[in-house]
């Protein structure tokens, strides 16, 4: 069963009501006159920005004592959460979408956040997107911070932002954290008993959790930090939702963006019995009378190392110097001196590979050719359609 609310504004609110159905907590208003107009004004605690008109629906389920099942809300004609909420509501979010602000609106809410970010170059990038500093970044080195992050740093970014509140200045805590580096922050948190309630904490890019933390192990303590934080102060993000397999998360409140009109994208399709050659006259032909950028998606360093091989063969050894490879720690050695950290948000190359690594959460600003290849003989190489999806949506602009 569908109970579908129309947003329309009432007149004269008489009646506010709630729906405290846990986990799901939905705050409406309803029309008087005619008890099946609703104004949704607040969910699972986002409130919904004055004057924005916004069609939600609660499915139910009909076999489970008709409790909600899911709530969903459109986002016709609008292109990011701030322009919506005031807030990122607590549970499971799927936004449907890359690139639609989730971190932006935190970062942007007001109150204290631990935001978690699937690798270090978008938690970087994320906290020097402010020009007052009072983003913590917590992490390995990168960019112009040559050492990790320790508990000390993170204490004394605590007593600095409240010496600031002290002095009357309305500011937050915002820590933008690896998710390997998650437990400093929190462990600083018990040394100075503060309540783990006053932070909110928001993994952002989950579905890169569910599929790496067989590499990375410490993936999966991420998950296991969010069933310990209080229930209305967290939140899973993804714009590509994979089922839970933990069954404390399968029965946790989800909330999906609904988008009507998908992003128009000119794909082309190109099948080869020799993809890395394929792909290397590809590259050429774009790159060869033209500074036009272009982003090699290939989860394989030796498939990479190929390729760049292929280049030099057909481009000369100058093409070298227009190569970067982005990609993991464990990739670093193979691929040399082509390795480059992300830093900013843009490409660092004219021809650039990325690696899984950087498939999911990683804002490029800037126009480039996208070229995403799937392998049969690498089996790790092999793109599901959600993979295709955030590697497109890497493009920001």
């Amino acid at each position: 069963m569908i109970l579908m609310f129309y947003l329309g504004w009432v007149t004269k609110p008489e009646w506010i009501s709630n729906i405290d159905e846990s986990p799901y907590h939905v705050i409406q208003e309803v029309n008087p006159a005619n008890k099946e107009e609703y104004k949704i004004l607040k969910f699972n605690g986002a409130k919904i920005k004055k004057d924005f008109e916004l069609v939600t629906r609660v499915k139910r389920l009909e076999d489970d004592e008709n409790k909600i099942k899911v709530i969903e809300f459109n986002m016709e004609g609008k292109k990011y959460l701030g322009d919506v909420l005031d807030s990122i509501p607590f549970g499971i979010l799927n936004k449907n979408r890359t690139g639609v602000g989730a971190t932006t609106l935190e970062i942007e809410a007001k109150r204290n956040s631990i935001i978690v970010c699937p690798n270090k170059s978008l938690a970087y990038s994320k906290s020097k997107s402010r020009p007052d500093g009072l983003l913590q970044y917590v992490g390995s080195p990168i960019g112009d911070i040559t050492s990790s992050t320790s508990p000390k740093d993170i204490e004394d970014y605590i007593d600095e932002i409240n010496q600031k509140i002290s002095d009357g200045e309305d500011v937050y805590k915002k820590f933008l954290v690896v998710a390997d580096s998650l437990h400093k922050v929190y462990e600083v948190i018990a040394t100075k008993k503060k309540s783990l309630e006053s932070y909110f904490l928001l993994v952002d890019e989950v579905d890169m959790i569910q599929s790496d933390a067989t590499y990375r192990p410490k993936l999966e303590d991420v998950i296991d930090y969010y069933l310990e934080h209080p229930t209305q102060s967290r939140c899973l993000v993804s714009a590509t939702l994979k089922g839970f397999s933990n069954p404390q998360l399968a029965g946790i409140d989800i909330i999906h963006a609904e988008f009507s009109s998908p992003k128009a994208r000119n794909i082309t399709s190109i099948t080869s019995s020799c993809p890395d050659i394929t792909a290397a006259k590809q590259i050429l032909s774009t790159t060869r009378d033209s500074s036009q950028k272009v982003m090699i998606a290939y989860n394989s360093i030796s498939c990479i190392k190929n390729i760049i091989e292929l280049l030099k063969q057909e481009g000369g050894d100058e093409i070298s110097g227009k190569i970067a490879v982005l990609c993991g720690m464990y990739g670093r050695k193979e691929v040399g001196e082509y390795y480059i950290e992300l830093k900013g948000n843009r490409l660092p190359k004219q021809i650039t590979f990325i690696t899984s690594a950087y498939f999911v959460g990683v804002d490029i600003d800037e126009d480039f050719h996208l070229i995403s290849v799937a392998n049969t003989q690498k089996t790790q190489s092999l793109l599901s359609i959600e993979k295709i999806f955030q590697i497109a949506g890497r493009c920001r602009k």
